[in-house]
């Protein structure tokens, strides 16, 4: 199964020479997402996709020393297009983004989603109801099997009511396959 998750970085993070992964340099806000991916990788191959404000786009797989400051709109750019063809290609999508991260990069391409994503994909955002507004979910709901919606008040990505329903869907799309 094809996991694809789609966030942004923490302002906390660790020394370069404590972390070999990207994922393993970004703390605070960052790490429900880290154990998100870790409880999906039971399920399939997870990208983890980040967008930081400091260090431009990363994936968690990534090394450290391939971060480098400066972020710049190809980047935002870059990761919407990325967004775009996983729509047509995963099995399951999880974007945990801000209200303004969500509304220019999400919002901008709602149609292009909406038409390249797949019946059988499952959906899951972890973002505020203002930002969720500015898109038709149900044209999502009308061509996919399941899309859940965390209405993200505060810092926290996801709750662990949203992550133990999103984990009972790919795990029973994982027993369909």
């Amino acid at each position: 199964m094809k996991i694809e998750i789609f966030t942004e970085g923490s302002n906390t993070t660790a020394d370069r020479d404590s972390s070999d992964t990207v994922r393993d340099f970004f703390r605070g806000q960052f790490r429900p997402v880290r154990h998100l991916a870790e409880s999906l990788e039971d399920y399939g191959d997870v990208t983890v996709h980040i967008l930081s404000e400091e260090y431009g786009y990363l994936t968690a797989g990534d090394p450290v020393s391939n971060i480098s400051r400066g972020k710049s709109c190809e980047t935002d750019h870059e990761f919407s297009e990325i967004i775009g063809r996983s729509a047509r290609a995963a099995d399951v999508i999880v974007i945990l983004l801000t209200s303004s991260a969500f509304e220019n990069i999400i919002a901008n391409q709602w149609d292009k989603i909406v038409s390249n994503s797949s019946n059988d994909t499952i959906w899951f955002f972890g973002v505020s109801r203002s930002a969720m507004n500015s898109v038709d979910v149900e044209q999502l709901r009308a061509n996919s099997s399941s899309v859940d919606v965390y209405e993200r008040v505060g810092v926290a990505r996801i709750d662990s009511e949203s992550k133990r329903r999103l984990m009972e869907r790919v795990k029973e799309k994982d027993n369909i396959a």
